[in-house]
């Protein structure tokens, strides 16, 4: 979105007509069940609108945020990933949430379920054990994938080692960051190093300067 649009609802269709109309349908049936017209957001940026919202009482979540779907069994390329994106949290350029910043006694379905709804773009680091886990095909890809269907959402799949991924029907839809016969575990460190840069450099793209999935 253009920067000075980019304050103000609006929904990413990419194209898809279906996908439009049933967007529209949603955000008008949502404004009848409340019993009242749909109002006329102040064309003031992105402050006065988040003050709008705030006096009618209507609730927006921004998906402003990177989420990280990974298996524990592949933690050190987790670990590899927050290395690179450090640099841009630092600079307030680029938030991220992956399962490893939930805190003792915090309510961890809550706190994934939260992040899940703010995901602008979602890094899936693909092995067989991502590919086993029924806790991420049961809770993380179903509302990421609707994510990407209805608003946008960027999935960027990154295969770290050999698996069935060329199988998997809802993930291949997207176009992976690296071919499947070409898993990071094939690659020198140089090459994995250069392909954590290239995907930091598109979430950047993605975030901070607006750029389309």
């Amino acid at each position: 979105m253009p920067f000075d649009l980019k304050g103000y609802k609006c929904i990413v269709y990419g194209g898809d007509f279906e996908t439009l109309r049933s967007a529209l349908q949603e955000r008008l049936e949502w404004f009848e069940e409340r019993g009242e017209e749909a109002p006329t957001v102040p064309v003031s940026g992105a402050k006065m609108r988040e003050k709008f919202m705030a006096e009618h009482g209507i609730l927006e979540t921004r998906r402003d945020q990177v989420f990280v779907s990974y298996c524990h069994a592949d933690a050190r390329w987790l670990q590899r990933l927050q290395v690179h994106l450090a640099p841009l949290e630092r600079n307030g350029n680029v938030m991220h949430f992956d399962d490893t910043m939930i805190t003792p006694g915090e309510n961890w379905r809550s706190r994934i379920s939260e992040a899940l709804a703010r995901a602008r773009v979602a890094v899936l680091l693909v092995s067989a054990d991502f590919l086993a886990s029924e806790f991420i095909f049961a809770n993380e890809l179903p509302p990421l994938l609707a994510a990407a269907k209805a608003e946008g959402t960027l999935i960027l799949s990154i295969i770290l080692s050999p698996c069935r991924f060329e199988k998997i029907a809802n993930l291949t839809q997207f176009q992976a960051v690296n071919a499947p016969s070409r898993p990071l575990t094939k690659m020198t460190k140089n090459q994995q190093e250069e392909l954590f840069v290239s995907v930091v450099d598109t979430i950047e793209t993605t975030l901070f300067y607006g750029g389309a999935a």
